[in-house]
Protein backbone atom coordinates (compact mmCIF):
# COMPACT_ATOMS: atom_id res chain seq x y z
CA UNK A 1 0.00 0.00 0.00
CA UNK A 2 1.40 3.39 -0.90
CA UNK A 3 2.17 5.81 1.90
CA UNK A 4 -0.33 8.34 0.60
CA UNK A 5 -3.11 5.78 0.55
CA UNK A 6 -2.10 4.55 4.00
CA UNK A 7 -2.11 8.10 5.42
CA UNK A 8 -5.44 8.88 3.79
CA UNK A 9 -6.96 5.69 5.22
CA UNK A 10 -5.66 6.43 8.72
CA UNK A 11 -6.88 10.02 8.54
CA UNK A 12 -10.32 8.91 7.40
CA UNK A 13 -10.54 6.43 10.29
CA UNK A 14 -9.46 9.08 12.79
CA UNK A 15 -11.74 11.79 11.38
CA UNK A 16 -14.81 9.57 11.01
CA UNK A 17 -17.44 11.21 13.28
CA UNK A 18 -19.48 8.01 13.51
CA UNK A 19 -16.47 6.13 14.85
CA UNK A 20 -15.84 8.97 17.29
CA UNK A 21 -19.41 8.73 18.60
CA UNK A 22 -19.06 4.94 18.83
CA UNK A 23 -15.84 5.28 20.84
CA UNK A 24 -17.56 7.83 23.10
CA UNK A 25 -20.50 5.49 23.72
CA UNK A 26 -18.13 2.63 24.50
CA UNK A 27 -16.14 4.74 26.92
CA UNK A 28 -19.34 5.97 28.60
CA UNK A 29 -20.56 2.40 28.90
CA UNK A 30 -17.18 1.37 30.24
CA UNK A 31 -17.23 4.14 32.86
CA UNK A 32 -20.75 3.17 33.90
CA UNK A 33 -19.75 -0.48 34.29
CA UNK A 34 -16.72 0.60 36.35
CA UNK A 35 -18.96 2.69 38.61
CA UNK A 36 -21.34 -0.25 39.04
CA UNK A 37 -18.44 -2.58 39.93
CA UNK A 38 -17.18 -0.05 42.48
CA UNK A 39 -20.68 0.21 44.01
CA UNK A 40 -20.85 -3.58 44.23
CA UNK A 41 -17.42 -3.73 45.92
CA UNK A 42 -18.58 -1.07 48.40
CA UNK A 43 -21.75 -3.06 49.16
CA UNK A 44 -19.61 -6.16 49.68
CA UNK A 45 -17.31 -4.30 52.08
CA UNK A 46 -20.34 -3.01 53.98
CA UNK A 47 -21.78 -6.53 54.30
CA UNK A 48 -18.43 -7.79 55.57
CA UNK A 49 -18.23 -4.96 58.11
CA UNK A 50 -21.73 -5.72 59.36
CA UNK A 51 -20.92 -9.41 59.62
CA UNK A 52 -17.77 -8.72 61.63
CA UNK A 53 -19.60 -6.22 63.86
CA UNK A 54 -22.30 -8.78 64.60
CA UNK A 55 -19.68 -11.44 65.31
CA UNK A 56 -17.80 -9.12 67.65
CA UNK A 57 -21.00 -8.15 69.51
CA UNK A 58 -21.89 -11.81 69.91
CA UNK A 59 -18.43 -12.64 71.33
CA UNK A 60 -18.57 -9.61 73.64
CA UNK A 61 -22.02 -10.66 74.92
CA UNK A 62 -20.75 -14.22 75.50
CA UNK A 63 -17.83 -12.89 77.54
CA UNK A 64 -20.12 -10.69 79.64
CA UNK A 65 -22.44 -13.60 80.36
CA UNK A 66 -19.55 -15.85 81.30
CA UNK A 67 -18.24 -13.21 83.66
CA UNK A 68 -21.46 -13.27 85.66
Amino acid sequence: MSRDLQRATQKRIIDDPERERERERESLGFRERERERERERERERERERERLDALFRRKKNDREWRFW
